[in-house]
């Protein structure tokens, strides 16, 4: 429910089983904040109901401190930070022993052979298909090049990144940029595919057992580190920052004028924007970065600057997405099956 009303907003709600085709024509599209009540209310229930820990023949099911993240990302999403930072700094400072960390190489968050790591609060689980058949991850053979040295899978390149976002990196943060970027030269030009799901030990597409992280700790970091800004102010937020900075090999920000340019920051306003950015750069590829621009009203700003700046032209004029582009259309076909119910998001005609 929070995936599909963050893409489409009020959709129809259903607490209980339907047993009947025509049962299900009369749900309508329920209004987006009930809908989120519900949210809120099922991953509070989750937090008490769920286990902390569970043994190794059940790793990878949900814990209480995924649902404590989860629900953390929804309340943010709704701009509620004071209620989401108490449920943050318990999974921070409430471990003993130490259930979750960053770990030390940002690499090896990734890799194929490590899931379910100490990073990991939850994670889409795969199994290699030598284990099970058709259980395996298809990023592999999503996100891989047509062809490119040492990637043994062809691929369409899907989500290839642009020349933005590869910029986006700073000079000394090459460590998280040739971990989520890759790259090779094709007739003299520099082709960039998705770097960070891509197993290289594999011979096809379906032997890729890697999870898919949904949530992890230096998620956890970076929220906690926006809740307290938005309390507290800047100094209250560096230390969270700077954890997720310092295992990517970069120099801490501070906010005295004693530190470099690029590492001061003076403000509240300026600590909103170093998180967004460094979120950005760490949770690249992993399907985060939509939702952070509509959630702090950076949506329209910035993909209108990037359209401009890069000159992307539709129908013969530079794109610029519209207000009411924040929500995606509901499908036609959902609409026909219950036109009397059903309708279109504003805007879409």
């Amino acid at each position: 429910y929070f995936n599909i009303a963050k893409i489409f907003g009020a959709v129809p709600l259903v607490l209980k089983e339907l047993v009947s085709q025509e049962e299900a024509y009369d749900y309508g599209r329920e209004p987006v904040d009930n809908v989120f009540t519900q949210i809120q209310k099922d991953l509070s229930e989750a937090i008490t109901a769920l286990p902390a820990t569970y043994g190794n023949a059940d790793l990878g099911r949900a814990t209480s401190g995924a649902a404590k993240a989860m629900l953390s990302r929804v309340l943010l999403f709704r701009g509620k930070h004071s209620e989401a930072a108490p449920l943050l700094k318990d999974i921070i400072d409430n471990q003993s022993p130490a259930v979750y960390d960053l770990l030390p190489n940002y690499a090896d968050v990734f890799k194929d052979n490590n899931g379910n790591n100490k990073e990991i609060l939850f994670a889409v689980q795969y199994t290699p298909n030598s284990v099970a058949t058709g259980e395996g991850n298809p990023a592999t053979g999503s996100f891989a090049p047509v062809s490119a040295p040492g990637v043994p899978v062809a691929g369409p390149n899907a989500n290839q990144p642009t020349q933005d976002i590869y910029n986006a990196y700073a000079a000394d943060d090459t460590t998280r940029r040739k971990v989520n970027i890759g790259s090779y030269i094709s007739s003299g030009l520099t082709t960039y595919f998705v770097n960070k799901f891509i197993n290289r030990d594999i011979k096809t597409a379906a032997e890729n057992g890697t999870d898919y992280p949904v949530i992890r700790f230096a998620d956890v970091l970076l929220m906690y580190a926006e809740c307290v800004n938005e309390s507290a102010g800047v100094a209250a937020a560096l230390s969270y920052i700077n954890r997720v900075r310092s295992r990517a090999g970069l120099d801490n920000l501070q906010n005295t004028d004693a530190g470099t340019p690029e590492t001061y920051v003076a403000s509240q306003a300026g600590m909103r924007d170093r998180i967004i950015q460094e979120r950005r750069l760490e949770f690249a590829f992993e399907g985060l970065r939509f939702f952070d621009l509509v959630r702090t009203n950076r949506l329209l700003p910035v993909l209108n600057a990037y359209f401009t700046t890069y000159n992307i032209i539709v129908n013969g004029s530079v794109l610029q997405i519209k207000e009411y582009q924040q929500l995606f259309p509901v499908p036609q076909a959902q609409i026909d099956i219950n036109p009397g119910r059903i309708g279109q998001n504003d805007g879409y005609f």
